[in-house]
């Protein structure tokens, strides 16, 4: 098994941009995260995690939320 490859599967490598530019300009990125995992065989692997809503979405979890929102935007 190589780099490229994963359980037999191809491997794509992001970075938190490109990640969310899978998900298109109706979505935005809210926060990410980068993890580093051990795994049984001592190898490491690297993993990036993204939260992305749609806008309108995030108006109103904000709301809910209790934090303050802007109507024009």
């Amino acid at each position: 098994m190589s780099d490229a490859d994963c359980s037999g599967l191809p491997v794509i490598r992001y970075d938190p941009d490109s990640l969310h530019d899978g998900f298109g300009q109706a979505f935005e990125m809210v926060e990410h995260a980068e993890e580093s995992h051990v795994t049984p065989a001592g190898r490491v692997q690297h993993f990036i995690y993204c939260h992305c809503v749609k806008p309108h979405l995030l108006v109103l979890v904000k709301f809910a939320l209790g934090y303050p929102i802007s109507i024009n935007a």
